[in-house]
Formats: C-alpha cells, structure tokens, sequence
C-alpha cells in the first residue's frame, strides 16, 4: 500500500534546531534504537514488530503504525521522554554546540512567561463555579482539566486554554470569556505563534489517527473529542486554513476521512465548500465528510 506523505506546514526553525538537524544524521539516530534497512525500521517509539512500519525520508521519520512523526530531535525527544527544549539542549551538549544565543533565548523567555501565567490561572480554577459548571455543561470533566492544565482569570470571566503545537510546544493561550465580547482572546500572531498555522490538541492525538480524523470549529469542541476517545482537532477559527491542512497532511494515511464538524451556524455553515475545496487542492487524493461526534 502507498501511503500518502505530505511535508506539512513550515514551521519556523532556529538556528540551533538546524545546526543540530544538519549535523546529527537521522539513520544513525535511529540505529541506536534499532536496525535500519533501506530508510525502513521497526518503530522503536511504541516497540512495534513491522520490520518497515518507520519510514526515514531525509530529515524526517513517520511511524505508519503508532503515527509518530518528526525529525531528530523529535525522535530523541520520544526515546528519551523529554520536550522540545530538553532534547535541544541534550543534543547540542552532545555535539559540543553552544545554545546561549538571543533567538534561543528569546523563544525560552517567551514559552516561560506563558507557563507562568498558566500555572497562576490553573490553580484558580478549582474555586470558579462559574467556570467548572461552563465545562461540565461542554463535556469537559475534571480530568480534562487538569490534563489539559485550564485555568481561570482572578475575575472568573475567562477559561483560559493554554495552546500548543504539534510539536508539543506551548505556543500561546486562548481566554474564553463567560460573559461579555469578543467570546475569544487569543494570543497573537508572533514568530513563535502562527493561528491559522496551529491545530489545537494535534500534540496530544496523532497517534490516534488511523481511519478518521475529526476537525471541530472549537476549543472546547476539540476537548470534548478527546473525552469521547476520537481523534480530534481544533481549526478555532470559522473554517480551516491551508497551513493547518498542509500541517494535519503529515499524519493522515492514504485512507483516512477527514471529518469536519463546523457549529451549527449559518456563517460557518457556507465556508464548508471552501474548506472543502482547499483540502482537495492541498491534498487532491482526501476522502472529506461533513458529520457529527458519534
């Protein structure tokens, strides 16, 4: 069976991330872990038997078993069970490269403000009636919450959802309000932090995506996916943007129905044909429905 590959979405590389990509050679990280044949391998990430299931095409690997998709520091990061910026540090130690420059440290600064205001928001949530009886009534139960680490302003006006992206990075936030307009704040549009380039819960449900993936108009949407233990990921806008198609491209096979569920509202409702169209033009061969959570 021929499987469908697609790059993706660009994402913005440092230059830490691509000295390291250049100099350390995918196969060879791999063959720590396992033997290579050809670009092929048993998938050492979810310890699989398919001698061909890893597939190593240059910088990048794909597990058509577990889903797994990435580059070196990616496939680290999966082996050693760090983050992004764990196996970055760990690999440049190894090669003996220096990660004390501006653009490195800037992108740490930025992620650890957010964490900051994060951890502030999410140990106030567990005294918001307001906010929990708002979730409760969308699905989300206790567990999703602490899971996906929500939070709530000291106001109690606004669930906040950290976002990241499908690299496991965080990326910014989303402020839902429970009162009052604009509905949404979201984070802006940053070198770090692209919206229309994000799809929200992709980290946390690749590995699921085998037959079908649901692609929901919301946040909450997205989480409430989860709980049922569907595929599930969040455009968060009022229809999908090619960048996140070109991104969730990555992780489909050549059989899988891209399902989207848009909310019941005549302005998301007349963008189905566009979305379909651009699926079709950033992945022609896409099987594309229109449905409902099962």
């Amino acid at each position: 069976m021929v499987k469908r590959r697609n790059k993706g979405a660009k994402r913005q590389v440092l230059k830490i991330e691509r000295q390291i990509i250049d100099q350390l050679d995918l196969n060879s990280m791999v063959r720590r872990y396992t033997d290579v044949y050809a670009g092929r391998a048993i998938c050492p990430i979810h310890s699989g038997s398919n001698k061909s299931s890893l597939s190593i095409r240059g910088d990048n690997y794909k597990c058509w078993s577990c889903n797994a998709t990435g580059d070196v520091i990616s496939f680290y990061g999966e082996m050693k069970h760090l983050n992004r910026f764990q196996s970055i540090e760990a690999l440049a130690e190894e090669l003996n490269l220096d990660i004390d420059n501006e653009e490195y440290c800037k992108k740490k600064h930025y992620v650890k403000a957010i964490e900051q205001e994060i951890h502030s928001f999410s140990s106030a949530i567990t005294s918001s009636t307001n906010a929990i009886n708002f979730l409760f009534h969308r699905g989300i139960d206790h567990d999703l919450i602490k899971k996906y680490n929500l939070g709530c302003t000291p106001d109690d006006n606004c669930i906040v959802i950290p976002i990241h992206n499908h690299n496991n990075e965080l990326v910014g936030t989303a402020k839902r309000k429970l009162n009052g307009t604009p509905k949404y704040i979201n984070s802006r549009n940053n070198e770090f932090f692209t919206k229309s380039a994000t799809l929200f819960n992709l980290n946390n449900c690749y590995k699921q995506i085998k037959d079908r993936v649901y692609c929901v108009e919301g946040f909450f949407d997205a989480l409430a996916g989860t709980n049922y233990g569907i595929p599930t990921v969040g455009y968060c806008g009022i229809e999908l943007h090619k960048d996140q198609i070109k991104l969730l491209g990555g992780y489909l096979q050549d059989n899988t129905i891209i399902t989207i569920i848009p909310d019941n509202e005549p302005k998301a409702l007349s963008r189905l044909n566009t979305m379909r169209q651009k699926i079709y033009e950033v992945i022609p061969n896409a099987t594309v429905e229109v449905g409902f959570f099962p």
